[in-house]
């Protein structure tokens, strides 16, 4: 048996789940949270002086209309996370329905019918809401890395399947080993940390999908079965593909190649 560390964000997750209209069911606190771990290292950098202060209530709630109220022009809009204490931004991909296509990663994400990609002011507090419980040494880690999509679904009282997006600044995050590889990147993020206990850990290991590679990783937890897929995009960017509830063959046949 091995153990995780990680940050729940039982908050994010309810936010997840009561956002998705085409969800029937409430599914238990145990699978609704593990849907939003957010890994949390180490060798989280120090804040530096440019570092935000943590928002208040009534502050959060108004920084999330105000990206709510952000205008939307597909892929060619560009995100930043402009609460990290340096930031950087990436050609936002699209989301509608069960579909989510970005041209900056050349993927395209087709999941079942009952899924739901969450829209934009959702996605952000899908997004921020965990920093909310984090030291500002945590914090300033965890927004190295940008939410680009988030989708679940209900098929029963017991079993919540999601799939989240993720893109990560590996300059910012990791400044000691910059180039680090999808490999050593998703055994640092899925594998080697603790404080969760963790069954049927597997990987990492190269698989193709869609005729291209990526380095997977599975571990079970809080009675889900969990899959994350990396890709390094360029020479800055590593993209995660972190899914719960899923069989590999099942995830793997949603993701298509657009390059």
């Amino acid at each position: 048996m091995k153990k995780i560390t990680a940050i729940i964000a039982f908050a994010a997750a309810v936010c997840t789940l009561t956002s998705c209209g085409n969800n029937t069911t409430t599914p238990n606190a145990e699978s609704s949270a593990v849907s939003t771990i957010a890994a949390v290292s180490e060798t989280s950098p120090q804040p530096t002086e440019d570092t935000e202060p943590e928002l208040n209530t009534e502050e959060a709630v108004s920084a999330e209309t105000d990206v709510s109220e952000t205008d939307t022009e597909g892929s060619e809009e560009t995100v930043s996370q402009s609460d990290s204490s340096e930031g950087f931004e990436i050609k936002k991909g699209t989301s509608e329905g069960n579909v989510y296509i970005s041209d900056y990663a050349g993927i395209k994400l087709t999941l079942p019918e009952a899924a739901h990609f969450l829209d934009e002011a959702d996605l952000y507090t899908h997004y921020m809401m965990p920093t909310r419980f984090m030291s500002p040494e945590d914090k300033d880690f965890y927004l190295t890395g940008i939410l680009d999509a988030s989708a679940s679904y209900s098929e029963d009282t017991d079993s919540v399947k999601m799939a989240d997006v993720w893109f990560y600044d590996t300059k910012l995050r990791y400044p000691e080993t910059p180039d680090i590889s999808p490999e050593e990147f998703i055994r640092r993020s899925e594998l080697e940390l603790t404080d969760i206990e963790a069954t049927d850990v597997s990987g990492p290991e190269e698989v193709t999908i869609s005729g291209v590679s990526y380095c997977k990783a599975s571990y079970n937890a809080f009675s889900q079965h969990h899959i994350s897929y990396a890709r390094r995009i360029d020479d800055e960017h590593i993209m995660v593909i972190r899914t719960s509830g899923f069989s590999a063959e099942d995830i793997e046949s949603c993701i298509e190649s657009l390059r």
